[in-house]
């Protein structure tokens, strides 16, 4: 059965609503890399040690020796290294790492810098600032990567131990799938926001008692017998005395061994379906099958009818068929009704 109801615009309009906080939410999630110009996703991590190049038993990663004056380090990041292996890895998406790094038994004052490994040079800005003999010196680093996942560590003068920990990344892939998601929630908002402005002015429509109209169809077919029944239904709410008018149309199938028979369809209230259609019923039509000539027959059934109906009024209207008799065989088809609500003059 279709109705008009006004609460589809509540609906449609809470939807709105969820819609729009959910790109509230998905907007905010994205930030600025700190890498960087490109923007990312940053995912913290449990934290591993990538490397540590003080000896042995300390060492993590290949290098187990300081980092010489004017010396560039690179170590890779992206994949499993060091201790960051297994569900700590660094993931192939990576485009910038969030790093705690802590320069130890540094034997001249000097400074340490970190970078993508494709620079070709290191950057005049320091990470760190260290002097012989300081304690461990640590510091937070954010960090961007080359494209094959890489950094490197720079000492300026002396030499010095370099203890590097992970504590999160920054994921390039898993904005563009947020950006992606975020296009198509805009997408539907859009159509939810057209929706909503069709449902308003039919609202408008009912309140100010204009002219409107309902409609169903159905596809399935629908096997007929010789008592009337339903094949297809509608409701309208009248806002003010008025009138319906009932539009039909219908594809149905009769046969007949015996010499002659006729499927017939017409409107009626759902509540006052007869026991059978009758061509004498206001709006119907008729398919016929005469057996002797044709063993199978078929057509498409249309009328119209009109109703009263009140101011407050709610009636649902139906599309009744039935054939001529048991020994036949009939059914409807793919049908539709449109019920067009006028007000009274």
């Amino acid at each position: 059965m279709s109705t008009w109801r006004f609460r589809g615009v509540w609906v449609a309009g809470a939807a709105v609503v969820a819609l729009l906080a959910f790109v509230v939410v998905l907007q905010a999630w994205s930030v600025d890399a700190a890498p960087g110009d490109d923007d990312a996703t940053f995912v913290p991590t449990a934290g591993c040690r990538l490397t540590d190049t003080r000896p042995a038993p300390n060492t993590v990663g290949p290098r187990s020796a300081p980092i010489g004056a004017d010396e560039a380090v690179t170590v890779t990041v992206r994949g499993s290294n060091g201790q960051c292996t297994g569900a700590l890895a660094i993931p192939s998406d990576a485009v910038g790492v969030a790093l705690n790094v802590t320069a130890v038994n540094a034997t001249a004052p000097s400074n340490v810098r970190l970078y993508p490994a494709n620079l070709s040079s290191a950057p005049t800005l320091s990470n760190l600032n260290v002097t012989a003999g300081a304690p461990a010196t640590p510091n937070k680093v954010d960090v961007k990567l080359s494209p094959d996942g890489k950094i490197k560590v720079y000492n300026f003068a002396g030499s010095v131990n370099i203890i590097i920990d992970v504590v999160g990344y920054y994921s390039g892939s898993s904005l563009q799938e947020l950006a992606d998601e975020l296009g198509a929630v805009k997408s539907d908002l859009a159509a939810v926001e057209s929706d909503v402005a069709s449902l308003e002015a039919e609202v408008t429509d009912l309140a100010e008692g204009r002219s409107f109209a309902v409609s169903n169809e159905i596809a399935a077919g629908t096997p007929l017998s010789s008592t009337a029944a339903s094949v297809i239904d509608v409701s309208v709410t009248a806002p003010v005395d008025g009138q319906v008018t009932i539009n039909y149309s219908t594809n149905a199938t009769v046969s007949t061994s015996g010499s002659f028979t006729y499927a017939t369809c017409a409107p009626f209230e759902t509540t006052s379906i007869p026991g059978s259609v009758n061509l004498s019923d206001i709006g119907s039509s008729t398919v016929s099958d005469y057996g002797h000539e044709q063993p199978r027959a078929e057509g498409t059934l249309s009328g119209t009818r009109t109703f009263d109906i009140d101011a407050g009024q709610t009636v649902s209207y139906s599309v009744a068929c039935s054939d001529k008799d048991l020994s036949t065989s009939g059914s409807v088809l793919g049908r539709t009704i449109t019920a067009i609500f006028t007000p009274a003059p």
